[in-house]
């Protein structure tokens, strides 16, 4: 699903589990980031901080929390 930067509320994390965010305008991916962010805990990585530190990274994935949502996992 393809949506313009003015259709951010159409967009439902409950539906789909991969988005991806690009163009100049960082702001507006900010905002997306923000929106889908508010009400999950979020991690945000770099990609050599991924590549770097793999086992981190995937013990955040797979570990699962009694108290927490759902799982955001931002990848710059």
């Amino acid at each position: 699903m393809i949506l313009k930067s003015y259709e951010v509320n159409k967009i439902n994390p409950s539906k789909f589990k991969i988005f991806l965010f690009y163009g100049k305008n960082d702001g507006q991916k900010r905002e997306a980031v923000n929106y889908l962010t508010d009400k999950n805990e979020f991690f945000s990585y770099e990609q050599n901080e991924i590549i770097e530190k793999k086992e981190n990274f995937f013990n955040k994935i797979y570990i699962k929390s009694l108290f927490g949502g759902k799982k955001i996992i931002i990848i710059k």
